[in-house]
């Protein structure tokens, strides 16, 4: 009985967390929760594919002042490489269904929105945290 390798993004505690299983080992990352992130799946990217993406993303940040939801779905939609890039589709095999954005701000607010690639619907909802999240460890 093995774990497949997955990758969990926990916030707790005022800090931002990656935590990843390798199907070898457990590592734990504190991650800059000031800068955006972008994770790609372990089932389904190459640790080489991974760091392409990356690349893309942080070269796009560089020239994008104001990051929102739909510009990110828009750059995710730019890069053209069905294998590897954003919105993946592998011969209609194995391919990208959805988009979801998550964003928070200081005022202990999530927004959450889903893009369903399937039935071209978006979905959205605002959550506040209810406790404090500035603590620390």
């Amino acid at each position: 009985n093995t774990i497949e390798a997955f990758t969990l993004i926990v916030w707790e505690r005022g800090q931002l967390l990656q935590l990843v299983w390798d199907e070898a080992q457990k590592h734990i990352f504190k991650i800059d929760s000031g800068r955006p992130q972008i994770w790609s799946s372990s089932t389904l990217y190459s640790d080489e594919a991974k760091l392409q993406r990356q690349k893309w993303f942080y070269e796009w940040l560089k020239t994008e002042p104001i990051i929102s939801g739909n510009n990110l779905l828009h750059f995710f939609r730019s890069v053209s490489d069905s294998n590897n890039g954003f919105i993946m589709d592998r011969e209609n095999k194995v391919r990208s269904v959805s988009y979801t954005s998550i964003a928070c701000d200081q005022s202990r607010s999530i927004q959450m929105d889903y893009h369903d690639f399937l039935t071209n619907s978006v979905s959205s909802n605002t959550m506040l945290f209810q406790e404090t999240i500035n603590r620390q460890f």
